[in-house]
């Protein structure tokens, strides 16, 4: 099932806010470069939190393992570009890769979601 519109809303402004949060502290100069785990912390948290976009409830653990999938597959596809030495050393490469791993994992979550019941549906229209 596709992302409506009313969630793409939701994914973005959660993405947008993750993104710019694991940045932060390269604004205020006191991590240059960005160490993984830190990058790693706010992809989990904005897995937890794209989680709910959806009805769906994850666990930390699998906000985890769902966050450094796509932080990989999004590293591994940067890196062809640019060798990766274990830190983000730029806050623009920072933000632009938790996006990209954000949508990945959006997409994820919503093919996740449990299927609705066109039975359901049709009787509660049945009610109106």
């Amino acid at each position: 099932m596709s992302i409506t519109e009313e969630e793409k809303t939701r994914c973005a402004e959660i993405i947008n806010r993750h993104a710019a949060l694991a940045v932060l502290p390269f604004r205020l100069k006191v991590l240059t470069p960005l160490p993984v785990p830190v990058v790693v912390v706010a992809a989990t948290k904005m897995a937890m939190a794209l989680s709910s976009v959806f009805g769906l409830s994850i666990t930390e653990s699998e906000a985890w393992s769902l966050a450094t999938e796509a932080l990989k597959k999004k590293l591994m596809e940067q890196s062809k570009a640019q060798p990766f030495p274990g830190q983000f050393a730029k806050p623009a490469d920072s933000a632009f890769i938790i996006e990209s791993a954000g949508w990945l994992m959006a997409d994820e979550l919503s093919s996740r979601r449990p299927p609705v019941c066109t039975e359901q549906l049709t009787g509660a229209v049945k009610d109106l």
